[in-house]
């Protein structure tokens, strides 16, 4: 069955297992996260014009991370293939992941040191080397990076499954998604109030000493309290994967109706709880930036499932940009933060945002192309001549 305008068949996926149209959906992420920290990186006055504004209470930043992490629920469990050799999935991860990251560090630490003298310890620098830094007390050396830990984190929840059989059972995957799903509602009310509900847990549990303190520094564990915000964000980041991984199977055509029909049951709950939640919040507060917490998920999720089910992009230019968007990402602060580091140049910046914008985004695409050609691409090659022994089959990056 055809569920896409054009030759897109869900019961077959192409032949090197590449799925163009998502590509193209990580160009979006990549744009939405490079807008967001581009206007709020935007020096004076310029900082809360209307464009600005409007594009720090739409939360094109969270719209571009829900993006990230559906996207990689939706494509990573296919890099596990029954009959590869269990190490073939870290190698090839590894690969993945840690060589254009570390090039980024070295980038991050060379321009912070000669553009803002700012220096790194090498206790931190060591940490941030194993992408493990928040877990070993220490601070991330760029800010992007928080988002690699809960990627690698998923890749041990979707390793796991796989181990124990479940990856390709739509119910484990529905339910895992409606269990962090429902830890995510409840520190939402609990921070914004929409019930009593929460903070009654909170008391009937005899809970209310635990800590919701914001992380701290490399010298206070920069993990969050039991009960900060970000515990409740991480649980929606995990639920959109596992939303993601699910809708993959939809997409292949390994649902029966009633998978998708408990499938639709869970989307009721991003599309009409969360906004409904939010909606109240805003009837109450007028606070729009809290309605945003809310709105920039369901945002997220509708976007993915429009483009990735309904209406695909195949432009080149956006499957290209999808293609180097994990280099796009990693690099793109250092240009933000550079064109800001200078008066004349932040100036310029501030009087003219757009134009700025766009020559920021041509940079960082251009220095991210340089960084997938030359480093990305060369260690995914290594990695698959590595694992080539290992496998019986060849699986995506």
């Amino acid at each position: 069955m055809k569920i896409f305008k054009g030759n897109f068949n869900v019961t077959r996926l192409p032949a090197n297992n590449r799925l163009h149209h998502i590509d193209a959906l990580r160009a979006i992420a990549a744009l939405c996260v490079v807008i967001m920290h581009f206007y709020t990186g935007l020096p004076g006055g310029a900082a809360s014009s209307a464009l600005a504004g409007n594009v720090q209470v739409l939360d094109f930043g969270r719209i571009g991370v829900v993006l990230f992490f559906t996207i990689s629920g939706f494509v990573i469990p296919g890099s596990l293939q029954p009959g590869e050799h269990k190490g073939v999935f870290w190698i090839r991860r590894f690969f993945r992941l840690y060589p254009a990251y570390w090039v980024s560090i070295c980038a991050v630490i060379l321009a912070q040191w000669l553009f803002l003298d700012t220096t790194f310890s090498l206790r931190q620098i060591l940490a941030n080397i194993t992408m493990l830094q928040n877990f070993m007390h220490f601070e991330n050396i760029q800010g992007v990076y928080w988002t690699l830990e809960v990627e690698l984190i998923f890749y041990v929840m979707v390793y796991l499954a796989f181990c124990c059989h479940l990856l390709e059972k739509p119910a484990f995957l529905l339910a895992a998604s409606a269990f962090f799903f429902v830890i995510f509602v409840f520190y939402l009310d609990y921070w914004t109030g929409v019930t009593t509900l929460a903070h009654r847990f909170i008391e009937f549990a005899n809970l209310s000493h635990v800590s919701d303190a914001h992380g701290g520094t490399a010298d206070n564990h920069p993990l969050p309290g039991a009960l900060n915000m970000n515990w409740g964000n991480f649980s929606g980041y995990f639920s959109v994967m596992y939303l993601g991984a699910a809708l993959r199977l939809w997409f292949i055509g390994k649902m029966n109706r009633a998978d998708k029909f408990a499938t639709g049951i869970l989307a009721l709950g991003w599309f009409v709880l969360l906004p409904a939640m939010g909606m109240i919040v805003y009837v109450r507060t007028q606070d729009v930036g809290l309605f945003s917490m809310y709105g920039s998920w369901s945002t997220a999720l509708a976007l993915f499932m429009i483009l990735a089910f309904l209406s695909p992009i195949r432009s080149k230019i956006m499957v290209w940009l999808g293609v180097v968007s994990y280099s796009l990402y990693l690099l793109h602060p250092l240009v933000i933060d550079t064109l800001f580091a200078f008066h004349a140049t932040a100036a310029w910046a501030a009087a003219y945002p757009l134009l700025a914008l766009l020559f920021c985004i041509i940079i960082s695409a251009a220095l991210a192309g340089c960084l997938y050609h030359t480093v990305e691409r060369t260690a995914v090659n290594i990695a698959r001549q590595l694992t080539k022994g290992l496998s019986t089959r060849n699986g995506n990056l």
